[in-house]
Formats: C-alpha cells, sequence, structure tokens
C-alpha cells in the first residue's frame, strides 16, 4: 500500500523521488525530493495525491527535502527521516467559490480545528451524525443550506458547498406551523411514550452541564441571560401531564408566563475552599436541583449560579450548573443551547435586548406531524421489516429477563473505558474513511465483536444478535419541509437492530485480520438497511394504534448502545467569554427516582470528550455481576484494539453496496471488483443508450464495433508529450466517467465500475523520418488501425490517446473512445478541457470551473418514475403495425466492414429559406429534416406509417450546469410519422412538431422500455440526428496559442450500427453526414438517397401548402427506393 502511494507521489509533476511513512498518529507522511531545477509545493503533492488516491491514502502532510537521507548500503533510511509539522495542514487551494470559502469556515468550527482542506471528508476529520446537524445549522446562518443527509452525501466542503448552491437556488418549502406556532398542547412523541410506559417515576430522569461563566458576570445580567435563552426554546417551558380524560398530553408555555429568577439559585462559596469540598458542594446543589425538577408542572430546568468571593479570590469566574429534565433536552440540544447562552450574553453585556434566531420547526409542530405520519400507509408499510427484526432469536443474557419492579435505577453500576488520542482518532476517523462509513459502524462492529464473544464464553449460543440502539432522532426527511437544526428538545429515537455474524472467524476478527473487515461492512450494511435511522419502529410502536400490538410490549434487545458523538475539548476556543463546559462536567451524577425502571440489561453510552473515547457499561447489580460486564468491557477493548490494528493491516477498506445505491449488487460483486480494479469511487448503472451500445459491443465481438470515435486534433507547434500525457491524465481525474469499464454482476445485470485510479493509455508515434508521401499514407494507416482497434467494455478507461509527430513543429493528437463513454455535444467540451490542462501544466488547475459531475445525471435518471412517460410513448406509437424496415433481411447482421459515410450539403440560398419557413411555421429544422427523411423512407418502404430513430440530447433543463457536464446523455428513441397523401406539407410538418413537443419531456426512456410499453414490434434500421450544440468552439482554432501549440483543424470518426443514419447540421447550410455499411448499401445508393432528401426539401421550401401525394422522390438512379412515383 505505501508503495503504491509513493508511486502517486513520484508520478506528480517535479517530483523526483517519494518516500511514504506511516506517522505517529497513524496517519500517512510524504517525503518528496524535486526533480532537478524544479520547485515543489508540499501542499499541490497533497492536492495531486488527493485527485488520484482514495482519501484513506492521501498523506495528511508531505515534506518537501533536498535529498532523501540514506543508510551506508545506500537504502533510504526511514529513520532519519525529519518529523513534519503537523500544524501545517489545511487548505492546499483557495477556494473556487464563495460557498466554499464561507464552508470551510463552518467545517474548522463544528469540527474545533484550525482549517480544513476543501477535498478532506467531514467524517474523516471526526465528523459524526451529531455534528452533521450542528454543521447544517451554522452553515443555514450563514445562507448556505442543505440537509443532513446532503452532509453523507457529499462529505466534502467542495462537494457539499456545490450541492447547498444548487439547493439554495431552489424554492425550499418551509414546515408550515400550526395555529399557536410552538405554543399549545401536543401529543407525546414515541420517546416520551416509551418512558411513560416503562413505569416508576421519572421526576428526576435529567441531563446537566456545568459552565465556567464569564469574570464581568453579575446578578442582572446572568437573569437576562438564562431568560433570553428560556424564551427562545419553548420546550424549556413545557410539562407532561394527564388531561381530563385521563390521556396524556404535553404542553408548551407562553414565553410571558416565564418567572427565570424562580429557577435561578444563587450559591456564594469561598474560592479558597479545598476541592474535595467544591466537588461535594456542587453533588449537593446538583442532586437538590435534579430534586427541584416537577415536569408535571412545568419545572423542568433549573439553574444553580455558583458564585464565588470575589474579596478571597479576585478574579475568579464563577458557574452555572444548568439541570434540565430529559423531557426538554437532549444530547443535540446542548450544542443549540451552549452558543445560544453565548450569543445572549454577549448582547446583553453590550447593554441590548437578547434576539436569538428562532427555530424553524417547533417542537409542537413536529409531534403532530409525527402522529400524521404514523398512519401513512408508506410508514406502515414498515411493520413486516420490524417483526422480522424482533422475532428472530435473543437468549438471554442473564439468569432471567429484567424485571422492571426488581431491576431499578437505583441498583444501576456502571464500568468504564477509555481508549488513548491515537486509538480514537484511528477509530473516528481512519477506519470510517477507509470502509465509507461513520463512526457509530465501527464502535457497534466493536460491541457486536466483542458481545459475540463474550457470549460465547458463557455458553450462550447463535450468530445473531438483537441489539437496541438509540439515535438523535432528528430525521427531518420524514416531513417534509421540517428543519430542526435549532429545535430544543427530547428526539431521541429507540429502535432494535439485528446483526448477523454467521461465517465470522471471531479469533480472525480478534486478531485484527480479513474477518474483522467483513465484520464491519456487515454491520454497516445492517445500518443502512434500518429504514429512516429507526424513527419508523416507535411511530408504529406507540403512535399507531393498528400497528402497536404487532410489536413486543417491552423494548426488544437486552443490549442497548447510544453514541453521544464528540464533546469538543473545554480548552477549545475562547474561553475568556465564558459559557464553556467546565472540567469535569462529564462526572456529574444524581440520585435517580428509587423507582424508575432501568432500560436494559446492559446499557452502553459512549462518548468523546477531549478526544478520547469513554464508555460506559451500566447495568444493574440485581441482574448482573460486576465481574460479568468487566469481562465484557475487556472483551471490548480488545475488539478496539483489533481495529486499530487492522486499519494498518493493508487487508483494510472498501465499499458495502449501500455506497452505490443506484444500483443493486452484493457484497459479493464489489469484494471481486475491488480486487480486479483496486479501489473504486463507485459502480452506476448505464443510461438506456449505454446499455444499447454495451449490447451491440458484445454483439459485435469478435467482428467490427462501429461506435468506437476517433478525433484527431492537427496541432501546430511544439508539444511536450510527458505535459499532455498528464494533461490526459488530469482530465479522467477531473471525470470519474471516463474511467468506467462496464461489467456484470452475479444476477448477470451489466453495471458501470468507476476505478478509483486507471492507468491512461497514452502512446507516442514519430513519423518525421519518412518521405512526405510516404507520411501521409502512413498516417491514414496508423488512423484506421487504432480506430478498428475494439474496446474491452469490461477494462479500464475506454479512451486512449496517441499523439504522432508529423514533423519538426506539426503532430495529431488522436483521441479514441467507446461512444458509451461521450456524445457529440460532450466531445468538444471535453476537448477544449484537456487543452485547458495543457495550457494550466504543472500550475494550479483550481482555477478551472468545477465539473458538475456525470453522477448527478445518473442519479436525476435513477429518481424518475418511468411510469407516465410509458404512457405516453404508448399512446404515441399506438396502432403501429410493425417495424419500418428499410434492409429486413439484413436485420441483426454483424458488420463485416467498417461503417463508411458520405457528406453534402444544400444550397446557402435553400438553407435560408428552410430556416424561413421553420421560423414562420414555429417548427425547427429538426422537424423539417425528420419529415424529409420519413417521406424518402416511406417511399422506399412502401408504407405510409413510418419509424426511424432519432437521437435526442437527453440533456434535461431540470438538471441545472447540464449544458457544460461531460459525458454521454444522448438516447435514441423512435419517430413515427404517418403519411397521408392528402395532407400539405404545411400540415405535416406542425402535426409533426406537435407530436414530438409531447414527447420532450419523456426522451430519456429507454428504447426496450418503450418497446416493452407499445408492446408490438417498432423496430427500424435507420436514423436521423440534428447535431445543434450550443458549445463555443472559438478556443480549438489556429489563432489561439496554447502554451506554444495551436490547433488547426480537428476531424472525427464515428458512425452507428444502423445500415443507414444520417446526421444534419446547420450554419450557412443544411449540411448531411450519410453514415452507412458498405456490406449493405453501395455508395451510388447514397448518394440517390440524398437527392431525395434534398428534391423533398426543395419541395417544403418551394410550396409548403402542397399536398404530399404532389411531392416527387425519384430521379434516375432509384437505388433503394422500389414505389412508383407517388
Amino acid at each position: 500500500e505505501l508503495g503504491e502511494v509513493e508511486s502517486v507521489l513520484v508520478s506528480c509533476p517535479g517530483v523526483g523521488a517519494a518516500v511514504v511513512v506511516v506517522g505517529s498518529g497513524g496517519g500517512l507522511v510524504g517525503y518528496v525530493v524535486p526533480e532537478v531545477g524544479a520547485r515543489v509545493d508540499s501542499a499541490g503533492v497533497v492536492e495531486f495525491a488527493g485527485s488520484v488516491l482514495p482519501g484513506f491514502m492521501v498523506p495528511s502532510v508531505v515534506v518537501v527535502l533536498g535529498e532523501l537521507p540514506v543508510t551506508a548500503a545506500g537504502k533510504v533510511d526511514r529513520a532519519a527521516l525529519p518529523a513534519p509539522d503537523m500544524a501545517s495542514r489545511g487548505p492546499d487551494r483557495a477556494p473556487r467559490t464563495a460557498a466554499e470559502a464561507t464552508l470551510a469556515s463552518v467545517f474548522a468550527e463544528v469540527l474545533g480545528v484550525d482549517k480544513v482542506g476543501f477535498d478532506e471528508s467531514f467524517f474523516a476529520l471526526g465528523g459524526d451524525s451529531i455534528l452533521s446537524i450542528r454543521l447544517v445549522s451554522r452553515a443555514k446562518a450563514k445562507g448556505l443550506v442543505f440537509t443532513p443527509q446532503q452532509v453523507f452525501e457529499h462529505r466534502t466542503v467542495a462537494a457539499l458547498a456545490a450541492a447547498s448552491e444548487i439547493a439554495d437556488s431552489e424554492t425550499a418549502v418551509a414546515l408550515a406551523e400550526l395555529a399557536g406556532g410552538g405554543i399549545g398542547t401536543f401529543p407525546p412523541t414515541p420517546v416520551v411514550r416509551y418512558l411513560i410506559e416503562r413505569g416508576g417515576h421519572y421526576e428526576r430522569f435529567s441531563q446537566s452541564v456545568l459552565l465556567d461563566l464569564p469574570h464581568t458576570v453579575d446578578a442582572d445580567s446572568l437573569l437576562a441571560t438564562v431568560t433570553a435563552v428560556m424564551a427562545r426554546h419553548d420546550m424549556l417551558r413545557s410539562r407532561l401531564y394527564r388531561d381530563g380524560n385521563g390521556q396524556w398530553q404535553m404542553e408548551t408555555r407562553a414565553a410571558t408566563d416565564l418567572d427565570a429568577a424562580s429557577l435561578l439559585r444563587r450559591v456564594a462559596f469561598d474560592p479558597a475552599t479545598d476541592p474535595g469540598v467544591l466537588a461535594d458542594l456542587i453533588a449537593t446543589e446538583h442532586q437538590a436541583a435534579v430534586e427541584r425538577l416537577r415536569p408535571s408542572d412545568g419545572v423542568v430546568v433549573q439553574f444553580v449560579w455558583l458564585d464565588p468571593d470575589p474579596v478571597t479570590v479576585p478574579g475568579r469566574p464563577g458557574s452555572l450548573l444548568v439541570v434540565a429534565h430529559h423531557l426538554a433536552v437532549d444530547g443535540v440540544s446542548w450544542r443549540i443551547l451552549l452558543p445560544d447562552f453565548v450569543a445572549a450574553w454577549q448582547q446583553v453585556s453590550a447593554g441590548n435586548v437578547p434576539a436569538l434566531p428562532e427555530p424553524a420547526t417547533s417542537m409542537r409542530r413536529w409531534a403532530h406531524a409525527l402522529a400524521e405520519e404514523a398512519v401513512r400507509s408508506e410508514r406502515t408499510a414498515e411493520l413486516g421489516w420490524w417483526q422480522t427484526v424482533v422475532e428472530g432469536p435473543d437468549p438471554l443474557i442473564a439468569d432471567r429477563p429484567l424485571d422492571p419492579g426488581l431491576d431499578v435505577a437505583t441498583a444501576l453500576q456502571d464500568v468504564s473505558v477509555e481508549t488513548s488520542l491515537d486509538d480514537t482518532s484511528v477509530l473516528l476517523t481512519r477506519l470510517p474513511d477507509l470502509y465509507h462509513g461513520g463512526a457509530l459502524d465501527v464502535l457497534l462492529t466493536a460491541l457486536v465483536v466483542a458481545s459475540s464473544r463474550w457470549r460465547a464464553e458463557r455458553g450462550i449460543p447463535g450468530t445473531s444478535m438483537l441489539i437496541r440502539l438509540e439515535g438523535h432522532g432528528r430525521e427531518q426527511q420524514v416531513v417534509p419541509g421540517a428543519d430542526l437544526s435549532r429545535t430544543v428538545g427530547w428526539f431521541t429515537t429507540v429502535f432494535p437492530v439485528r446483526v448477523e455474524l454467521r461465517g465470522i472467524d471471531l479469533d480472525d476478527a480478534f486478531a485484527g485480520g480479513p474477518d474483522l473487515g467483513s465484520a464491519l461492512k456487515r454491520v454497516k450494511e445492517h445500518l443502512r438497511a434500518v429504514p429512516d435511522m429507526g424513527i419508523g419502529y416507535g411511530l408504529l410502536r406507540y403512535l399507531n394504534p393498528d400497528t402497536a400490538g404487532s410489536l413486543p410490549v417491552t423494548e426488544p434487545g437486552q443490549i442497548s448502545f447510544n453514541y453521544l458523538g464528540q464533546v469538543p475539548d473545554p480548552a477549545v476556543g475562547d474561553t475568556a467569554a465564558g459559557w464553556t463546559p467546565a472540567d469535569g462536567f462529564g462526572d456529574l451524577r444524581y440520585v435517580p427516582d428509587p423507582d424508575m425502571p432501568t432500560s436494559a440489561a446492559v446499557e452502553i453510552n459512549a462518548i468523546v470528550i477531549g478526544g478520547r473515547l469513554r464508555v460506559g457499561f451500566g447495568f444493574p447489580d440485581t441482574l448482573l455481576a460486576r465481574a460479568e460486564v468487566e469481562r465484557l468491557a475487556a472483551r471490548w477493548r480488545e475488539s478496539l484494539s483489533a481495529l486499530v490494528s487492522h486499519a494498518s493491516s493493508g487487508v483494510a477498506g472498501g465499499r458495502t453496496p449501500s455506497d452505490v445505491p443506484l444500483v443493486d449488487v452484493t457484497q459479493d460483486d464489489l469484494d471481486t471488483w475491488e480486487e480486479r480494479f483496486g479501489a473504486l469511487t463507485d459502480v452506476w448503472p448505464p443510461t438506456p443508450l449505454q446499455a444499447g451500445l454495451l449490447f451491440h459491443a458484445l454483439l459485435a465481438k469478435p467482428s467490427i464495433d462501429a461506435y468506437t470515435v476517433q478525433v484527431e486534433l492537427h496541432l501546430k507547434g511544439a508539444v511536450d508529450p510527458d505535459r499532455m500525457r498528464r494533461a490526459a491524465a488530469a482530465l479522467l481525474e477531473r471525470h470519474p466517467n471516463l474511467r468506467v469499464a462496464f461489467v456484470p454482476a452475479r444476477d448477470g445485470t451489466f453495471v458501470q465500475v468507476v476505478p478509483a485510479t486507471v492507468d491512461v493509455p497514452f502512446r507516442e508515434l514519430d513519423l518525421t523520418g519518412l518521405p512526405e508521401a510516404a507520411r501521409t499514407t502512413e498516417l491514414e494507416r496508423v488512423l484506421a488501425a487504432d480506430r478498428a482497434a475494439p474496446f474491452d467494455t469490461s477494462r479500464a478507461p475506454l479512451v486512449r490517446f496517441l499523439l504522432v509527430s508529423t514533423g519538426g513543429r506539426e503532430s495529431r493528437l488522436v483521441w479514441t473512445n467507446h461512444h458509451t463513454l461521450l456524445d457529440g455535444w460532450s466531445m468538444p467540451l471535453a476537448i477544449r478541457e484537456l487543452l485547458a490542462l495543457y495550457v494550466a501544466g504543472d500550475a494550479d488547475v483550481s482555477a478551472l470551473p468545477r465539473p458538475r459531475p456525470y453522477r448527478d445525471f445518473l442519479s436525476w435518471l435513477h429518481r424518475r418514475d418511468p411510469a407516465e412517460s410509458r404512457e405516453a410513448w404508448a399512446t404515441a406509437l399506438a396502432g403501429i403495425d410493425g417495424p419500418t424496415l428499410l434492409l429486413p433481411d439484413a436485420r441483426g447482421r454483424q458488420l463485416s466492414a467498417p461503417p463508411e459515410s458520405a457528406q453534402f450539403a444544400v444550397s446557402e440560398e435553400l438553407t435560408a429559406e428552410l430556416t424561413t419557413l421553420a421560423r414562420t411555421r414555429n417548427t425547427t429544422l429538426n422537424t423539417i429534416t425528420q419529415v424529409a427523411w420519413a417521406i424518402v423512407l416511406g417511399a422506399a418502404t412502401s408504407r405510409d406509417d413510418v419509424t426511424f430513430g432519432s437521437t435526442v440530447s437527453g440533456r434535461s433543463p431540470h438538471l441545472p450546469g447540464v449544458e457544460s457536464m461531460i459525458g454521454l446523455f444522448v438516447n435514441t428513441v423512435p419517430t413515427r410519422i404517418t403519411l397521408d397523401p392528402r395532407e400539405t406539407l404545411a400540415g405535416l410538418l406542425d402535426r409533426t412538431q406537435a407530436g414530438q413537443a409531447a414527447l420532450l419531456g419523456h426522451h430519456d426512456l429507454g428504447l426496450a422500455d418503450i418497446q416493452r410499453a407499445v408492446g408490438t414490434d417498432i423496430g427500424f434500421d435507420t436514423a436521423t440526428v440534428f447535431e445543434s450544440y450550443p458549445i463555443d468552439r472559438g478556443g480549438l482554432t489556429e489563432d489561439t496559442d496554447l502554451a506554444g501549440i495551436r490547433v488547426v483543424d480537428v476531424r472525427g470518426v464515428d458512425a452507428t450500427h444502423y445500415p443507414l443514419s444520417v446526421a444534419f447540421s446547420a450554419d450557412t447550410q443544411l449540411r448531411m453526414t450519410f453514415h452507412y455499411r458498405p456490406d449493405l448499401i453501395d455508395r451510388a445508393t447514397v448518394d440517390s438517397t440524398a437527392g431525395q432528401v434534398t428534391r423533398v426539401l426543395e419541395a417544403m421550401a418551394a410550396d409548403s401548402g402542397v399536398r404530399l401525394g404532389g411531392v416527387g422522390v425519384w430521379g434516375s438512379g432509384v437505388g433503394l427506393v422500389r414505389g412508383g412515383s407517388g
């Protein structure tokens, strides 16, 4: 693995030698030596590596050296390499957009680091689902709109900034509040009903935080700050009660009813007091505050101001103990409340009335929306899924089941485990990056592996394990328009997850071997399979009376797990401003309600504080002995160590099916492809036309593939071959769709895999030693041979480059690709970008516009519902009486000779007349050419109902930026035109235009789908395309200097599998390029057919009012036309 990284660094422009080592923190460190005379920037090397390698293989820092230290034996002395300056990590280029600049600062703020790179993964830097909510909230405050789900999809500053710009440009529909807004009654949410059904008392069930206050705080300013925060967040003024009918209700009271002074207690103390005595004071006041909570009366928060005597120790700041009932807050709520305390305090200190941002969606509105969601048919359809999860085996881990009367909160004991800073970093950043997942995937893997070994040691059989998970519950995607990024409350979801470890070798797993990676992949996929991160379980169990009885009365799963995310180090940030968590705040404990039942046999809570993972194993000692739980904790620690070891084993990493949501493939598929292609960026479905072209490519083996496209650039000037090679490689790095290969999945369905890196085929040929005449002949032979060389569509990439030197300062750059990669619209875009990359050379290419990924187009296609399009095509083609075949006997015959082409053009005068006709009849030149072809085709086949293929652009205006995207967007769809001798040409044009307009929104449906929708044979063996690309070709001229070279000419050769097809284009003349198969049609026939098309066009221009029956298309040499005169 290190050797592969080193080879990439050496390929970076200007780098002569490179060595890569594993740094002390587990990350990679690169050392490079520049080539003689070259200057190398370490940040540029990191960026280059990031464009080639998957994230986990990119060195976190690169050190530039004059030379590499060597041993006496002449080998690199790795021990003598200098330690890198890790403080230099951060952005390695300028931001491309204002959104990137803004989002980079928000990333850094949320993650608690100085700065981040634009292409670094949020999750690889330590982000998690909880921090993603905070990221959304902070970004929204700065004008960038995106969802937590988009954070998971896009991950990096660059990708997320692009997505947020798109999201912000669209009209977002906000969830409308009910009358009264957040104030009033509302039904308890699932987690509240879960609390009620557990039984016992829960008045003390709370969360607390101890905050250091600013030095300048006084009673009035503190009260004003507390009042402002309580007035902004409704749930801090809430209560849970039974109404007159005995039904449980929640209620939030108006801020005008708030008496914050009654909730704030001041406790003066001597700051010189012994720390132990002070800790006892805090514990006493904490317990007393907890016991003052009365959620049924609306007292859900308490504040204790620990105020030091300023005389004893001048300048010592006080502290504020904030105690909130769990009904009012959850872990995410504190990430909202603490910044609000700061904001309110700053406004109060400035003499202003505090004004805090309003939450977009209230808890009251959310609760009503959940009640509605619980009975939706789409949600109730989940019931079977949840039943399958809970009905599997779950053998007891103790001598008896949990008893709510015996196993109560006062019996809870705790065993704790803490990991080192380095190990925590590997677990929360490196492993999630390797496996394209999150911290929860890694930690839950540690739990199930440890628990499986623990169970086996205790004689408990089975490989299937039921775990109860707690999630943050802010799954706002289930309620369109909801935005919970600033809503305080208890949103937690509780749901079961079943993990199957059958076939996993636990010995290998505990040794950090491949089976541990397989276990991690399984856990990740089990989690991804949970609908909407488990929110549906609570909806169906507690809010839907029709489904509640079909799920267990008690919460399933004897072991519960809750990952609370990361709490920033208290030392990070402006501590002088106050309102930061005080040291030891995580150790606040209280005596709970004596009869409150414990929630699980083993309740595991994991949290990261100060960069260290802390895990608590809570258990009732009435059910389990401490030694048993200590053994489980020991197995957990061992499994974490195994994961850390696994991360650097060289076998770690890989994608899972949930990483490639556009296709339905198995883990075996992905493992096979990664073994063959190396790391994968993605796996995609083919577009409809790609699938068709792939079919013809496979059918053509071993004969000629008609869909090999060749473009030849005639260049003048001294071309630097290495520079051009690097430009070609950079182009493929920027466009993953140019790196694909098409392979079958295990079910036989073809997909396109996207390798992270490919070797770009780039050959050089020097013909300057040949005489000029021989040189021209040899060039033509080379071009023909290159085009005849078929692509193996299962090998990436399906593009190759050939640079032919034909003179001292003259050459040909030959670009050959399979048509599955690019269409005619994209080719000039791709060539321009290639030349731009050549001009940029070794300079920073970030100034080039960031291409919108081809994957966005595939995602758009994936989301489309084809039902409406199928109906539209079925209607348009209804009653068709069979295929329109020019050569019925040749159907399915393979090519035996390369396709040829012939070019024709009508006069400028006729072109102008046709343009005027199109304008006056509100039609297009495309429709005019289609009608002309239909008339000729009808005469040739003696049919009055003809069908032929039409190539459409496939670029939907609903996809922003589609006009500048590179890839294969075109599609071939059937064009049906009925011919009535009594109809005028003008009428036929109008009717055809109207028919084509009705199908404009349905051009993305594939031919196979259209065929199935119609139900009859709609085959055809001719096709037309009107090439009208809105592309500025000005850069591809001899007038533009491109780093010392100029483009003299651009020629392209392509074809189709059809016996005959016509490509129309127009400038001052309407041009026709006939592609034909010489083994089926001779050139004389093509010339005759072109003449017939021209005569029809002349008839249209002369008098569009003439009836179709009066249009003659015959001349001397009828060729294919076998009918009589019309």
